[in-house]
């Protein structure tokens, strides 16, 4: 990935790291931090976001996706299958390998690490899949992954298993149909450092001071 976007964009510096590790006492300020599809995988939530909007310059942006709590009822799901007698003690820390939470969560995180102006929108993807297996295969590499790496070094047969069970139950609770439409939820968040100053010019045209929050939920 980094060597096609080396390729592609060869004015920006990329370097690999890890999100637990960046950002930290000799951070330096950007325009623009953003993170895809990353924050849901780290379970203290509250001290990763305070160190990222941390790194956020004056009048600078922080913005971020992952899915929503509309996911969880896929995780529930694979929850159950994963409590099974077979495997049910090697999936716990498979269970607690995501954390989602709503929207105002986040919302209340960044206004108080000092973002003014926050804007949360979900919006509905809707994926057409050959059946459920084709939805199975699809989470494999995601929300579906810590389940499947319990398994590893585990006789072939019982990993097949756990797979076998997936697409069934799956067709059933996301109620798929059998054209196999996966309907995935999405957070975005696009918010804003600004200065007092900007505060109090953005809110002059209503005639009253801003609090340093506008909040806009948005469902596309």
């Amino acid at each position: 990935m980094l060597d096609r976007a080396r390729a592609e964009y060869p004015v920006g510096e990329w370097v690999l790291g890890d999100l637990m590790d960046w950002g930290g006492a000799e951070k330096e300020a950007f325009d623009l931090v953003f993170s895809n599809a990353a924050i849901q995988w780290v379970s203290d939530q509250e001290a990763l976001l305070a160190r990222l909007t941390g790194c956020v310059s004056e009048g600078g942006a922080f913005a971020f996706q992952m899915p929503t709590n509309r996911f969880a009822l896929l995780r529930r799901f694979m929850d159950d299958v994963a409590a099974n007698a077979e495997w049910r003690d090697r999936m716990g820390a498979a269970r607690g390998a995501l954390r989602i939470e709503e929207p105002e969560f986040y919302c209340d995180l960044l206004v108080r690490n000092g973002l003014g102006t926050v804007d949360l929108w979900v919006t509905r993807y809707e994926h057409v899949m050959e059946d459920a297996s084709a939805i199975v295969e699809w989470v494999s590499s995601t929300g579906l992954r810590p389940f499947l790496e319990a398994l590893k070094g585990d006789m072939r047969e019982r990993v097949r298993d756990f797979g076998r069970r997936l697409p069934s139950g799956l067709h059933r609770a996301m109620r798929c149909g059998e054209t196999g439409v996966f309907y995935f939820h999405s957070s975005g968040c696009l918010s804003s450092r600004v200065t007092r100053t900007q505060l109090i010019n953005s809110a002059r045209p209503r005639r009253r001071k801003e609090k340093g929050l506008r909040l806009r939920l948005r469902r596309v």
